[in-house]
């Protein structure tokens, strides 16, 4: 009913923001309890109506099996593109209950969404390969598509996964659109997970951090500026696991395996780990200092300059000298202003409240089976549930110098005070004054973002062999995703400016705001900020506001395809015994999108939000037809045991008007069973997604700096004049910084206009078995990917410049500034800079995994294992004809999270003859340098800067299995043996939490687990 419903559509619709959207959710409540009933009942009618399937063909089947990056199968697991293998003992021996954990150590993948984010934390778990996003990686369930991982951030969930129901996980870098479509530009994840399990398994883990505070720096920082350090022995970050599984039938007739899951993990704050307990700065004399917010809570007030500058007509020998500006706070237990400047008060450290392992709930269970109803015929499912709880905490709220004035008659004011705001001034109880301040609420408690995600998958599908030379595969893949965000304990900036608006109540004299006066808000409370631990509870709770970000994403995926081998017609080549195998097939899916952000959300009203956040609603279907073929060349000849090629090629129609086609061109050499060449040239293209095309235009934080500030501008006139500064402007806009490094907002948002990006992707190498060492496995592989035209957020940084240096209206007409004061951050005032096709990524390295066997007699084996990446390039080029940034070995702006040029996981395995195995791992990332100060010595900032490069770091984990009995397994371990600190780095982005980078460095110290499975 469902399929029918969407065929019934407009197929040619273009779905975006205010358009009709239609709602899978009657298809996913149906679907999924469907699949269930089906999955028990039709086998039990069935059970007479079919006769003993052929023992042969179930052996073929089971003896051909798919690769990741091809719908072709195969005898073997060896790909034409570079393969990465993770197997479920890997989770055992690292202790891992976060599959983006384990996949965070691979070399080719970069950290990006995570559990210990707090700041920006989207509540869910991404994988980038090679450091080209998460948009641009597509993450697959037993070769079926995931749904969009969460209604403001779309890229697949990998929480949606438990561990225990993986067998392995292949990952495939490079494109792979021809075979699966789009956002496989940087390679595709797979999880396979396990079947035919029969009987029931259960299994328990518990671990949790534990860690010495030793780090010296951070403690003298902390000493300095009058912190208490952290306890020097802590134990913290409990995480418990549970998980059992059941299956019935053995595989050949049928099976069906049942799973659920629960996994709990403790919230750990920045307070508990000293180089995380407050935010650190490096001082020009190069030692380290707590800094902050000059969000206080005791107030600080400003007028951030303005004051300072006489206006154009202001005649001294007239006026009398212009006053200047001020920069006071509230001296704490009194209600007098004394000066910013180094006092002990003038920073905040939030650091200790917010989280640097978010707490979170998680609860999955689901089944998955086949049945074969003859020997032509399988049907199978998959049904997945998840419900996924998480908190993100940051410091409180406040007033972040949104106000931009005050009664002087403000009753709250102290004689001083009002002298030193006012009087000076020649102003009157009766006029109003400049004043901009940052007062932090900590009466109200940290801002807690709970986020709750809803996950439901269903899968429904049928294949089999239609003759002897051809088989089908079809299924309906739907899945839909309910967010449900709320965030407490922030402030409304409309209450704020009212509760400001004080004045002396003209019948008691006591304080009211003057909104209760005019009937504006009754419920009004006067905020006493000038006076230290002057605030109530009653001033709070008018302050304070809460909001909420429900939104929900749909897919569905219809997927069917014939396999047929062409060798009973006659396409065999004259020098091979195989023939040629094709497949043809066709695929539909309809992505949908909706955010419903609260009126608060919307207006802008949230204190502590850079930008408010509009409604989405939007989606697109696309139409694709694709065909793969492995055409053996030469087989069995001297020099040749075998020649292949792999040809693929894919057709996408949207709804949205776009097209695209991909392909690949791919070949093995095998010169004998010991060596075998390959290599491979994909071309793979990725639309824009929903938010990329729908996505409303917003105001977002820091867009770039404005050097056209202060007295005497870095740039000069005629530079600033093209980005729009008047001549009496030029002078006089006021430098927040100091230092000639102004401030600038910017406008972010989607791009209907966007076109697909495409990438080619070329790789080759070689596959070693030694005949003279038949225990080593080498595969050795060189990639090169390229992305054009990629789909990314114009830089703000680089359109301020081009416009600067260039006055062309491309860049120029991008640029508003405010038009009373020339700042680029006052008001109105942004630079314009919504998603749109930038010039071009690229990366190239060399991958290398290596296995060794290693027989030791009665000692048992040793399995040696190496996966080893050296990232050669990673450009970024914004622009056609713009300076190329190099990231690869750096970090920092413009390329954010570390590049490592080198980075490999070593891995032994003793196998002992005592049931047991002993195992012991070494990550290595290697050397980063800071790329700050080549940005700045591009773009003429004129900063001094002193680059903080991070050292080569190295991993140690130790952990062993005891088979107890047949069925009961023991398993214990400690990964970071030796306690490593995280490296410590000032320049945090988006990516960076507690002063370090969680993902790429533990960020905890060292981790200690302990586990038990059990099988009946």
């Amino acid at each position: 009913a469902y399929w029918g419903t969407k065929m019934a559509l407009n197929p040619n619709r273009v779905r975006g923001s205010g358009a009709t959207a239609v709602s899978a959710r009657l298809g996913s409540s149906f679907l999924l309890p469907a699949i269930l009933i089906f999955s028990v009942a039709v086998p039990c009618q069935a059970q007479d109506a079919i006769s003993e399937i052929a023992t042969e063909d179930v052996d073929e089947l089971i003896d051909e099996i798919l690769v990741t990056g091809t719908r072709i199968t195969r005898k073997n697991l060896i790909s034409t593109s570079p393969l990465t293998q993770v197997n479920a003992d890997e989770f055992l021996y690292r202790g891992i209950t976060r599959v983006e954990d384990l996949l965070n150590d691979l070399p080719q993948v970069f950290p990006e969404h995570h559990a210990n984010l707090s700041y920006e934390a989207t509540g869910t778990a991404t994988v980038d390969l090679r450091g080209l996003g998460s948009g641009r990686t597509l993450t697959l369930l037993n070769g079926r598509r995931l749904p969009l991982g969460s209604p403001y951030f779309e890229s697949t969930d990998v929480n949606q996964i438990p561990g225990m129901l993986i067998e392995r996980v292949e990952v495939l870098t490079g494109g792979a659109s021809a075979t699966y479509g789009s956002d496989a530009v940087g390679g595709v994840v797979n999880f396979i997970t396990l079947q035919n399990l029969e009987g029931l398994q259960a299994d328990y883990q518990y671990s949790q951090y534990q860690h010495r505070n030793e780090n010296a720096i951070a403690r003298a920082a902390l000493s300095d500026a009058g912190f208490d350090p952290p306890a020097k022995s802590v134990n913290d970050g409990d995480t418990h696991n549970f998980s059992v599984m059941y299956g019935i039938g053995d595989g050949s007739r049928g099976n069906m395996t049942a799973y659920a899951s629960y996994r709990h993990i403790e919230a750990l704050t920045q307070s508990e780990r000293d180089y995380s307990a407050c935010v650190l700065e490096v001082l020009a004399t190069g030692g380290w200092e707590c800094q902050g917010s000059a969000t206080i809570p005791d107030g600080y007030f400003t007028d951030f300059g303005v004051l300072a500058n006489a206006p154009p007509n202001w005649d001294p020998a007239v006026d009398g000298p212009w006053p200047g500006s001020f920069d006071v706070l509230v001296e704490p237990g009194s209600n007098q202003f004394v000066p910013s400047e180094g006092h002990p008060g003038q920073w905040y450290n939030y650091a200790p409240l917010m989280y640097f392992q978010r707490p979170d709930k998680r609860t999955t269970f689901g089944a998955f089976g086949h049945y074969f109803f003859s020997d032509r015929v399988e049907v199978y499912f998959e049904a997945n549930f998840m419900d996924d709880r998480s908190d993100a905490q940051i410091a409180e709220s406040g007033s972040f110098f949104t106000t931009q004035s005050i009664n002087c008659d403000n009753p709250f004011l102290s004689a001083q005070q009002f002298e030193l705001l006012c009087g000076r001034y020649n102003l009157s109880a009766s006029d109003t004054q400049t004043v901009f301040i940052g007062r932090r609420n900590v009466e109200g408690g940290p801002r807690i973002e709970h986020m709750r995600h809803e996950s439901r998958r269903g899968v429904l599908g049928a294949r089999g062999v239609i003759n002897d030379q051809w088989s089908y595969d079809a299924f309906v893949n739907l899945g839909d995703v309910d967010l449900t965000r709320t965030y407490r304990n922030d402030m409304s900036v409309t209450r704020i400016a009212r509760a400001l608006n004080a004045v002396a109540d003209p019948v008691t004299g006591a304080p009211v705001c003057v909104a209760v006066l005019d009937g504006t808000d009754p419920d009004c409370v006067p905020w006493n900020v000038f006076e230290s631990g002057a605030v109530t509870k009653e001033m709070t709770d008018y302050l304070e506001m809460s909001a909420s970000f429900p939104g929900d994403t749909r897919r569905l995926q219809v997927t069917g395809f014939v396999s047929g081998d062409l060798t009973a017609y006659g396409w065999v080549m004259p020098t091979a015994e195989d023939g040629v195998r094709v497949v043809f097939g066709v695929e539909y899916r309809d992505d949908e999108l909706n955010t419903e952000p609260d009126a608060a959300v919307q207006s802008g009203d949230l204190a502590g939000f850079d930008h408010a956040l509009k409604p989405v609603h939007g989606g697109y279907d696309l139409r694709e037809f694709f065909t793969e073929a492995v055409v053996p060349l030469v087989q069995d000849k001297k020099g040749a045991e075998l020649i292949s090629v792999d040809l693929g090629y894919r057709y996408s129609d949207y709804s949205t008007g776009a097209k695209a086609e991909t392909y690949k061109i791919a070949g093995e050499w095998m010169l004998n069973s010991s060596i075998r060449f390959r290599g491979s040239l994909q071309r793979a293209v990725r639309a824009g997604t929903i938010h990329e095309l729908f996505r409303p235009l917003t105001e977002g934080g820091s867009a770039s700096t404005d050097t056209c500030v202060g007295a005497v501008p870095r740039s000069s006139f005629e530079q600033c004049q093209n980005t729009g500064v008047t001549a009496a402007q030029y002078g006089t806009i006021w430098d927040p910084s100091g230092n000639g490094w102004g401030w600038t907002d910017g406008i972010y948002g989607g791009n209907p206009n966007l076109e697909p990006e495409a990438s080619d992707t070329v790789s080759f190498g070689f596959i070693l078995n030694p005949e003279f060492l038949p225990a080593l496995s080498l595969s050795i592989d060189y990639f090169d990917i390229e992305v054009d035209k990629a789909i990314e957020p114009a830089s703000g940084i680089f359109v301020f410049n081009q416009c600067l240096e260039t006055g062309l209206a491309e860049f120029c007409d991008d640029i508003h500034r405010d038009p009373a004061t020339g700042a680029l951050w006052l008001g109105e005032a942004h630079i314009f800079l919504a998603d749109t096709n930038i010039a071009f990524l690229k990366t190239t390295g060399i991958d290398a995994i290596a296995d060794y066997d290693l027989d030791i007699g009665r000692m048992g084996e040793l399995q040696l294992s190496l996966v080893l990446t050296y990232l050669d390039t990673l450009l970024s080029q914004e622009h056609p004809g713009a300076d190329v940034f190099e990231c690869a070995g750096g970090f920092n702006w413009p390329c954010d999270r570390p590049s490592h040029k080198w980075a490999s996981n070593f891995r032994t395995v003793w196998a002992t003859p005592w049931d047991a195995s002993v195992v012991l791992s070494w990550r290595h990332t290697g050397k980063v340098n800071d790329l700050w100060d080549e940005a700045i010595a591009r773009y003429d900032l004129g900063l001094d800067y002193d680059p903080m490069d991070i050292e080569a770091m190295d991993y140690f984990d130790l952990a062993a299995t005891w088979d107890i009995t047949d069925g009961i397994t023991l398993r214990l371990g400690i990964n970071n043996m030796l306690d490593e600190d995280p490296p410590l780095t000032v320049d945090c982005t988006s990516v960076c939490n507690g002063n370090t980078f969680p993902g790429t460095y533990d960020p905890l110290g060292r981790y200690l687990f302990t586990g038990i499975s059990m099988k009946f």
